[in-house]
């Protein structure tokens, strides 16, 4: 059984198992909570490709905000933007210790990106896989790409050392 009520203090209340809508915007506008005059204020849209978008065309220029926690499914798309300066990952069953942040990614104070952040997962970055650095790779303030070629050429300086040594014994 549903009811529609009209309260008191200005609220409707609809009492039912599912809400159907028929149409393709569900706007909702406050005057006073308004940053500027669009005359749009589309919160939830039943889009061109089937989907559900909110806020669309970027009506409440304050965004969308999420209280709480949120489960998503999946994500896809070409692009994931965070505006944040930490990306924070935790799973407690996977901690050895107790408390403290975990930092995963950092846009640093320098306009760099640091993983593991103060050192905040103790088990340290892994990478599985190959690593491609087409440019430099510094490690401890040193070039190893540069290292590697002085040590390479330090060796083969040595190969030919013992290989004169030999043929004199």
């Amino acid at each position: 059984m549903s009811d529609i009520k009209f309260t008191t203090n200005n609220e409707v209340v609809v009492e039912t198992f599912g809400l159907k809508i028929t149409g393709a915007d569900l706007k909702m506008d406050y005057t006073p909570r308004r940053a500027n005059s669009s005359p749009h204020r589309r919160a939830i849209v039943h889009d061109y490709t089937d989907g559900l978008t909110l806020n669309w065309a970027n009506d409440y220029p304050g965004g969308i905000s999420l209280n709480g926690d949120v489960k998503v499914s999946k994500l896809s798309g070409t692009h994931l933007r965070i505006h944040h300066h930490d990306l924070h990952l935790d799973n407690a069953g996977r901690r050895t210790t107790t408390g403290g942040s975990r930092r995963a990614m950092v846009h640093d104070y320098d306009d760099g990106l640091t993983l593991n952040w103060a050192n905040d997962y103790p088990g340290g970055v892994t990478i599985r896989g190959e690593v491609n650095c087409p440019q430099r790779l510094i490690v401890a303030g040193d070039d190893i790409r540069s290292l590697i070629t002085s040590m390479a050429s330090r060796l083969n300086i040595l190969e030919n050392k013992v290989a004169v040594l030999e043929a004199n014994s």
